[in-house]
């Protein structure tokens, strides 16, 4: 039996490629759940002790910690592919709730049987090791964000980051995340969150489809570090390279710079 021709990686990260065959065939013959959740359902309390990593197969799952005002304090977002590993490696307490904002389906691995396959498998624990410090870093990237720039342009990237390629390379949200977990994400209220969504309709940065929220490929200017570079792992289109945005807000015209 090889990775390759196993159904249990169809739809996961594409590192699981590297794992070796005797780490795939651990993974493949180890006592791992595939489990499918609904929108809100929980899938790890804060404080339990978790058995699993996480791989998110489809939709998307937000962490944080439960409040008696609000279904979650929203500090972090998993999307589809990735891993949920970094903690349960080394302590199996969970410090945050993980959560199903719509319906979504996760592989859950045993956390032995994971072990297991990292030290089968260089190349894959090499990859674990990237992904895990990338995700960090993104982290970082957007906190200093958030005490820099305006909330339509942490709106505008996180609408970028959850978006999927359509039709003719344009880029479209189908989820739908619920107005209260931005907002709380955001640490703002949902009338605030509406008020610079409107902002973004208006401006045309945004436009609501049957199909989902579509973005214009000169959204990127909102949150661009550079006038050529949006994020670090994506590439800024040709037109928004050369394109000054005009708004009604004068947030939206700003571009963060180092």
């Amino acid at each position: 039996m090889t990775k390759s021709k196993h159904h249990i990686f169809t739809g996961l990260s594409e590192g699981y490629q590297l794992l070796s065959e005797s780490g795939a065939y651990t993974l493949a013959s180890s006592a791992y759940v595939i489990q499918d959740y609904k929108k809100g359902e929980l899938l790890i309390s804060q404080g339990d002790v978790v058995n699993y990593v996480y791989s998110l197969r489809e939709g998307i799952a937000c962490g944080g910690h439960p409040s008696n005002n609000a279904p979650q304090i929203t500090t972090t977002f998993f999307l589809q592919k990735d891993l949920v590993v970094a903690s349960f490696l080394f302590n199996r307490v969970s410090p945050i709730e993980l959560m199903s904002v719509g319906p979504s389906t996760v592989v859950k691995w045993p956390v032995e049987a994971f072990m297991a396959a990292l030290r089968e498998s260089p190349d894959f624990s090499v990859w674990l090791l990237g992904y895990m410090s990338a995700r960090l870093a993104r982290q970082h990237f957007l906190r200093v964000r958030t005490e820099l720039a305006s909330i339509e342009m942490l709106l505008a990237h996180f609408l970028w980051l959850v978006s999927e390629l359509g039709p003719e390379g344009t880029r479209i949200v189908t989820i739908k995340i619920p107005q209260e977990t931005l907002a709380s994400y955001f640490s703002i209220t949902r009338s605030v969150l509406n008020k610079h969504r409107r902002h973004l309709e208006i401006s045309g940065y945004i436009t609501n489809t049957p199909q989902g929220t579509v973005l214009s490929p000169d959204i990127a200017i909102l949150f661009s570090a550079h006038s050529d570079i949006p994020a670090p792992w994506e590439a800024l289109s040709p037109k928004a390279q050369h394109t000054t945005p005009t708004s009604s807000s004068g947030n939206l015209g700003r571009i963060l710079a180092d």
